[in-house]
């Protein structure tokens, strides 16, 4: 008995609990794959369904992919299992498949039949497939790993290599577009002032904390709008430095948050105003001014948080750095045969790099404008923590005469 596989069947291994004495990449002549099957609840929604893999028929097409012979012994239990597995909508099919050895055999095939098929070309699939989610998960991430399991095993399907491409270009051009809408959001929101006797006319540390707060929303805004526009002229080494730069501009404001989360917590300021003049004020090489905080204490406070945060800040640094990625990586395409090498910008048409850094921007942005709020949230008690301890002091201060 023969089975082909030539989706997640090729891979997890379920083959083994069955006793499969051979396994061999097969041809199957007039099909190929297709993302047509309707997922409404695993991978989409009734509202935005996830195209899902299936096979169809068409005349000159071939389908690549993996068989696995089970002795007679197991029919009924491979059976068995695969009705479970793929559903009463995959029924078996028989089908003649050519073996890696070029011998033809008899093979079951599970194949979709039912009325759930999504229409529409590429594009089309593209849009659902980056909006689509269900209860097992996205749409996008099982077509990637459908792309990324052919991948593995040499298998070259052109149809999955254009949808998933065509995935990744809507996933980047829809992320470009919040970016575009979280940037103008923050500049329409540019601060001009802040008033230190307004906010408190009896102590100086809530007047720093808005005053850093406010100068890094202006550092955020420049850094962001400037690896933006670099990153829609792909011009992907200074858009990642930059975009580097404002992922550490974020941390920064993380790290002033959990600083102000920590008095009033506590209940008394302790040393925040020594921190508050180290951010304001710090730097590496003046030796008259405060010594600045190491940008890496940032990143990694709000990694204890957010997990994998350091790993993202790391990436970005070898493309910012003149480390491979930041130089052959990006700027050189070489011929092994021929050792020839061949330079110019973005010479590999690196989409998957722009989508890095796109991803980084995002996250840098949607952090940055939750602290920001999550400060704003904490001045009062913080200033009514500092108005307290100041009328304190004074209270224990006698007038002079």
């Amino acid at each position: 008995m023969w089975i082909f596989g030539y989706g997640s069947l090729m891979s997890d291994g379920w083959e083994e609990r069955f006793g499969c004495v051979r396994r061999s990449t097969a041809e199957l002549n007039g099909y190929r794959r297709t993302f047509n099957k309707a997922s409404t609840k695993n991978r989409g929604s009734t509202e935005v369904p996830c195209p899902t893999l299936n096979l169809e028929k068409v005349e000159g097409g071939v389908c690549k992919g993996i068989a696995f012979n089970f002795p007679p012994t197991r029919d009924a239990a491979v059976r068995e299992y695969l009705a479970e597995r793929e559903g009463k909508a995959f029924p078996l099919e028989v089908v003649t498949i050519r073996l890696d050895d070029g011998s033809e055999v008899q093979a079951y095939v599970p194949v979709y039949h039912g009325k759930r098929i999504v229409a529409g070309g590429v594009q089309q699939k593209a849009v659902m497939i980056t909006r689509a989610e269900g209860i097992k998960g996205s749409c996008r991430n099982y077509v990637k790993d459908i792309a990324e399991l052919l991948g593995k095993l040499g298998i070259e399907d052109s149809a999955v290599t254009e949808l998933w491409q065509a995935v990744q270009k809507e996933t980047l051009e829809s992320m470009m577009g919040e970016i575009r809408g979280r940037l103008e959001l923050l500049e329409s929101n540019l601060p001009r002032r802040v008033d230190g006797f307004g906010i408190s006319p009896h102590s100086k540390l809530p007047f720093k904390v808005l005053l850093y707060r406010e100068v890094l929303i202006w550092r955020m805004v420049d850094l962001s709008r400037c690896a933006f526009e670099n990153l829609e002229k792909e011009r992907l080494a200074s858009a990642i430095t930059l975009i580097r730069a404002a992922v550490e501009t974020s941390a920064a404001l993380w790290y002033l948050w959990t600083k102000l989360d920590g008095a009033v917590q506590a209940g008394t300021v302790g040393d925040i105003d020594d921190y508050l003049m180290k951010l304001i004020m710090g730097s590496k090489t003046n030796p008259d001014l405060p010594q600045a905080i190491n940008v890496l204490t940032f990143v990694d406070r709000v990694d204890k948080d957010i997990d994998g945060f350091r790993h993202q800040y790391d990436n970005l640094s070898e493309f910012a750095h003149p480390n491979w990625a930041g130089t052959g990586l990006l700027y050189s395409k070489s011929d092994s045969q021929n050792l020839w090498t061949d330079f110019g910008a973005n010479i590999r048409g690196l989409g998957s790099t722009k989508q890095v850094g796109a991803v980084n921007l995002s996250v840098a942005l949607m952090i940055f404008e939750r602290n920001y709020k999550r400060v704003a949230e904490l001045m009062p008690p913080f200033v009514e923590l500092c108005e307290t301890r100041a009328r304190a002091a004074t209270a224990h201060d006698p007038p002079t005469t």
